[in-house]
């Protein structure tokens, strides 16, 4: 019996020293990350653990934050842990605690409720393989203080090519979007059954070059095969085509949106302020046009949008800019 005792005491030590060495890697990847980059990016933490004894190396950071000096964009997590398996470390879960904080273009969000869970996997070049991101019963602050409430939200991402750069089959499910009081201005003939969106449905063909998971800056991004369906009781909107972001600045791309109630839609416009009044004035004989020249059943209409260097074009009308400036 003693042979067989110090003979599992031996394996278990062995085993402790691989543990801690493959988390001791682990962790130094991480630190080295937030090492890197220091002129372009601003990343930082309050304190690292790890945790995962026998078979996990997991890692704990606490107050997560990374910040791009030049695109003034920047992101917070309280808490974020990665957890790996020690013998397949290709494979890992992200597990985003809120809140968390985005900042974009000077604009501020926040998002809490429970936390949001994530699987990726990396191939041998440790580009990203598929990502598959969950979350439930969360709750989004916009930047003018509306609160957002989201039942349940699926993302799934899966690399299709092995070129550079390589192209990402993508999905996205969100239901049970609930609209804040504030935001849509319930009056008249919009019902408190209208603040919920049942359903957005997302999927596309994303090209991405591999330098953009390092620098979290998009590089001859491309979305093609692009449709956007929001199922709403108000309001159904399906959106199809192709993008194209030209330089970090400037993005191209043809659309064409089908609206269920093309009459309704501009309704909702006009009442609910959802654009100034010129553009209003612009949009409203553009869309009546182009209605009188089709075929309509049940008033469903289709509208051919154009984007050309960011400007934003419904058939030759030019009605806006999308602003990509820093």
């Amino acid at each position: 019996m003693r042979p067989l005792a110090l003979f599992l005491i031996i394996i278990i030590i062995l085993w402790a020293c691989f543990w801690w060495i493959s988390v001791q890697r682990t962790e130094d990847s991480v630190l080295n990350w937030f090492n890197r980059d220091k002129l372009i990016q601003e990343r930082s933490y309050k304190k690292i653990t790890t945790s995962g004894f026998p078979n996990r190396a997991d890692l704990s950071i606490e107050d997560f934050f990374i910040s791009d000096f030049q695109q003034k964009n920047s992101l917070y997590i309280d808490l974020l842990q990665i957890l790996t398996l020690i013998y397949r470390n290709n494979h890992f879960i992200f597990i985003f605690k809120p809140p968390v904080e985005i900042k974009l273009q000077q604009k501020n969000f926040q998002i809490n409720g429970p936390p949001i869970k994530s699987s990726l996997r990396i191939d041998k070049k440790t580009q990203l393989n598929d990502l598959i991101a969950q979350g439930q019963n969360l709750q989004l602050k916009d930047p003018n203080n509306n609160i957002w409430t989201i039942s349940d939200f699926l993302f799934a991402a899966e690399k299709t090519t092995q070129n550079n750069p390589a192209t990402y089959k993508t999905h996205l499910t969100i239901n049970g979007i609930n609209i804040p009081n504030d935001y849509l201005k319930i009056t008249g003939d919009v019902s408190l059954d209208h603040q919920n969106i049942p359903k957005i449905t997302f999927d596309s063909n994303v090209q991405l070059e591999a330098k953009t998971f390092k620098t979290l800056r998009f590089h001859n991004f491309k979305v093609s095969n692009l449709e956007l369906t929001i199922d709403w009781g108000l309001l159904t909107l399906n959106l199809a085509g192709d993008l194209n972001l030209v330089t970090e600045n400037l993005i191209n791309g043809s659309l064409e949106l089908m609206v269920e109630d093309w009459q309704r839609a501009l309704s909702m416009i006009q009442i609910k302020n959802i654009v100034d009044k010129k553009l209003f004035k612009k949009i409203k004989p553009a869309i009546t046009f182009l209605a009188s020249q089709a075929s309509l059943e049940k008033k469903r209409l289709k509208l051919p949008i154009n984007i050309y260097e960011s400007n934003i074009y419904l058939g030759p009308l030019r009605i806006g800019k999308i602003n990509l400036q820093k």
